[in-house]
């Protein structure tokens, strides 16, 4: 019965985008000015002036929308303000991510690039077609296979824990907010597999299994050895003894009482239930966020061994920042090509 009401829930509200473009003749007719359009549409913009500012807002919040709702990406790339939360992989979720870039269609569909530089009118397409892409993907329910050969959920925390920029003890104290949060986390992937499995939606064989080695590594170490435990392996002198020793105190019974019981309850799942049902119907490579976030994993790791000290955080936060509009084989071309450059400079 639980699933079945979840379902009710799980399908994906669509717009009617399409309305926005047959309205913009009318709309931009109305004056020569942005005046508020009828109730349920977006400002019209009219000036070149304008324009440029609806362009530019809409990526503002697209970014700060992007970045508070998959967390850990924010932090890889410097934006500290949710660094003690997880993403949610739920299907709710996920829908309300489409509703956000739905809206965003409407926004962006009453932006009229005449008079643009190529450069303005290459970010308005490049956002369209994002937000299309995410559309499309939606009949796919990306949200119901968070484990891919793309992105999978079981790798982001060991990775993640492994390049965490800790200098303070709120830092570790963050990261110990994250693992107090994995649990729930991997409840709500969980969750999401047996909604797949039952619509028959499941990744292959192959990729369960590698899911279940990565998951195996997790709970078949002391905590103490535990990758999930990594920050612990240096203090900046900024951290006194006395905090050393705490935070090391909650983040290993954090480990051991939490987060590797969490692992084991997965690790059953995927093996009972999960590889049995393994490669039915046809999956996305996981939402856009998932693989966005394990592409900048691999790049940053990529970048920092490439340019070791010369590697800096913030231009490989822009150079993310400007080529995270296009295709996951795109971007992870565009930064490859960018941290070859960086290289190369002397």
């Amino acid at each position: 019965m639980r699933h079945a009401l979840l379902k009710l829930l799980h399908r994906p509200i669509f717009f009617a985008v399409v309305l926005s473009f047959s309205l913009m003749p009318a709309l931009r007719a109305q004056t020569p000015r942005s005046t508020p359009a009828p109730a349920g549409l977006p400002t019209v913009p009219v000036t070149l002036e304008e324009r440029r500012a609806a362009l530019v807002q809409v990526e503002r919040d697209y970014w700060e929308n992007l970045l508070k709702h998959s967390p850990e990406l924010a932090t890889l790339l410097g934006d500290g303000k949710w660094n003690d939360q997880l993403s949610v992989y739920t299907a709710s979720a996920y829908n309300e991510a489409l509703s956000r870039e739905q809206a965003y269609l409407l926004q962006l569909a009453v932006i009229d690039p005449a008079g643009m530089t190529s450069e303005e009118a290459a970010r308005l397409n490049a956002l369209n077609q994002r937000f299309e892409l995410d559309q499309k993907d939606a009949a796919l329910k990306p949200w119901q296979t968070p484990v891919t050969a793309a992105a999978s959920f079981v790798e982001t925390y060991p990775v993640l824990a492994t390049i965490l920029p800790c200098a303070t003890a709120k830092d570790y104290e963050d990261w110990n907010a994250r693992l107090r949060a994995l649990p729930e986390a991997i409840e709500q992937a969980t969750e999401a597999m047996t909604i797949g499995i039952e619509e028959g939606r499941t990744p292959s064989r192959q990729v369960v299994e590698r899911a279940i080695e990565e998951v195996s590594a997790l709970t078949s170490h002391k905590p103490e050895e535990s990758l999930l435990a990594a920050p612990l392996s240096t203090f900046p002198a900024s951290v006194s003894d006395i905090d050393r020793e705490r935070i090391r105190a909650q983040m290993l019974e954090t480990i051991g009482k939490q987060v590797q019981p969490a692992y084991m309850r997965l690790e059953h799942f995927l093996k009972t239930s999960y590889l049995p049902a393994a490669g039915r119907g046809r999956v996305s490579d996981g939402t856009h966020e998932a693989q966005l976030l394990a592409a900048v994993l691999d790049l940053r790791d990529q970048a920092q061994k490439s340019l070791g000290a010369r590697f800096s955080p913030a231009a490989f936060s822009n150079a993310v920042r400007r080529e995270a509009m296009l295709s996951i084989p795109a971007f992870v071309e565009r930064m490859d090509a960018w941290i070859r450059t960086q290289t190369a400079a002397r």
